[in-house]
């Protein structure tokens, strides 16, 4: 699965867990495969293997793909439920700092290794980088951009004009976020209508391919 390791770790699953799982899977598999080809006798069907065995990684490839989607979706969803509260905070006069280390309450585990990287580091690197950093984990420019909002309330005081920039594009973010949802949950819909066909695809494949298995045992035995 090392072809596959830095999708499993920006899946956030545990690489030595899935490694040994989808190992395992693949050896099941061959196995599976080579007992069905043995017991009918269908020898040729041995250079069938690396063609089905890439058809699984092309699976997984899909697979870790849509999970790190899934994974930045809900990164950005947690993003906007603590700024809200850091919104808050700031609006009823608390400090920057002081407001960040007010959301290590409320953090998951999608984000607490993020926020609390970023709060050691302000304390030692005054500079717009830790800002630039945690908001890159979040794969959203408009969230970057409001990170750097955070780093001039800081850097030039929690102006009214720094607290309108940053809401303005808080805002934007929440929209687009909402927005995006409601699309997800449109496509999802859509999804489901196929799933029949799908179904029906893959039950006539597995009659052929059963057929084709019992042609290949007749002709081997004849």
């Amino acid at each position: 699965m090392i072809i596959f390791k830095k999708k499993i770790l920006k899946t956030n699953l545990n690489y030595k867990k899935e490694t040994i799982k989808q190992s395992l899977i693949i050896l099941g598999i061959l196995l599976i495969a080579t007992a069905i080809i043995i017991i009918n006798k269908v020898y040729f069907y041995f250079l069938y293997l690396p063609f089905l065995i890439l058809i699984y990684l092309l699976f997984l490839n899909q697979k870790y793909a849509k999970i790190i989607e899934e994974t930045k979706f809900k990164k950005q969803k947690e993003f906007i439920r603590l700024f809200t509260y850091f919104e808050i905070f700031i609006y009823n006069g608390l400090s920057v700092y002081t407001s960040l280390n007010h959301l290590s309450s409320f953090t998951t585990s999608l984000s607490k290794n993020d926020l609390d990287i970023l709060i050691a580091q302000i304390d030692e690197d005054k500079t717009i980088r830790p800002f630039l950093v945690f908001g890159e984990s979040f794969s959203l420019l408009a969230i970057e951009q409001a990170m750097v909002a955070i780093f001039l309330m800081i850097d030039q005081g929690s102006n009214l004009r720094r607290l309108s920039q940053f809401s303005l594009l808080f805002e934007k973010i929440t929209l687009e976020h909402y927005l995006k949802e409601a699309k997800k949950k449109e496509q999802s819909f859509g999804t489901l209508s196929i799933f029949p066909l799908l179904s029906a695809g893959l039950i006539t494949i597995m009659i052929t391919f059963g057929i084709m298995m019992s042609i290949g045992g007749l002709l081997s035995g004849g």
